[in-house]
């Protein structure tokens, strides 16, 4: 399972365009409904996470696994 926290900014502020924020949307939608995926919205009332007071990050990606498939 992979839950996924996006700042509310992240959904509201328009980059690219409209043809551009519906398609990021649209993913972001596709992928939520995935049974593997939780995705989260933090809302601006939340503040600001600690988690934001870096600038980078890393993002990984992992092979699918074949465990419990053996």
């Amino acid at each position: 399972m992979m839950t996924v926290a996006l700042d509310e900014a992240l959904v509201r502020r328009p980059v690219g365009g409209p043809a551009v924020m519906a398609g990021q949307l649209r993913f972001l939608a596709d992928m939520a409904a995935q049974p593997n995926i939780c995705l989260r919205e933090v809302p601006y009332a939340a503040g600001r996470h600690p988690g934001l007071a870096t600038s980078a990050f890393t993002l990984l990606h992992f092979p699918p696994s074949n465990r419990g498939n053996e």
